[in-house]
C-alpha cells in the first residue's frame, strides 16, 4: 500500500496537543488500473457534509492499494516511480482546488 500524507492550512502551534484538527482518512483501491488523464477526485476528497462550510480538512491521509497490477513482474520491480508520481500529482492538483 502506498500512503501519502498531505497537510493543508495547519497553523504552526507550539503545543499541538491542544489543537483540534479535521483530518480526512481514506483508502482507494486502484485495482492496478491505468489512468492517463488526471482524475477528478473532489467528490471523494471533499464529502458533501463539508462542501460550502469553513470546516475543511487540514490533513489528508490517503492510502492507495494496487497502484500496479498484482503480478510477479511488478512485485519484483522495486520502482514504479512513474505511477507513484502520477498519483502524487493527481492528488495534489485535486487538493489544491479545494477551498478556491
Amino acid at each position: 500500500m502506498l500512503i501519502i500524507l498531505f497537510f493543508k492550512n495547519i497553523v504552526q502551534d507550539s503545543d499541538l496537543k491542544k489543537k483540534r484538527i479535521i483530518a480526512f482518512i481514506g483508502t482507494y483501491n486502484l485495482g492496478g488500473s491505468e489512468f492517463k488523464d488526471p482524475l477528478d477526485l473532489l467528490d471523494w476528497l471533499l464529502p458533501d457534509e463539508l462542501k460550502g462550510t469553513e470546516k475543511l480538512p487540514e490533513m489528508y491521509i490517503i492510502g492507495l492499494q494496487e497502484v500496479v497490477p498484482l503480478n510477479a513482474s511488478n512485485i519484483l520491480i522495486t520502482s514504479n516511480s512513474l505511477k507513484v508520481d502520477y498519483w502524487k500529482n493527481t492528488l495534489q492538483s485535486n487538493l489544491d482546488s479545494i477551498g478556491k
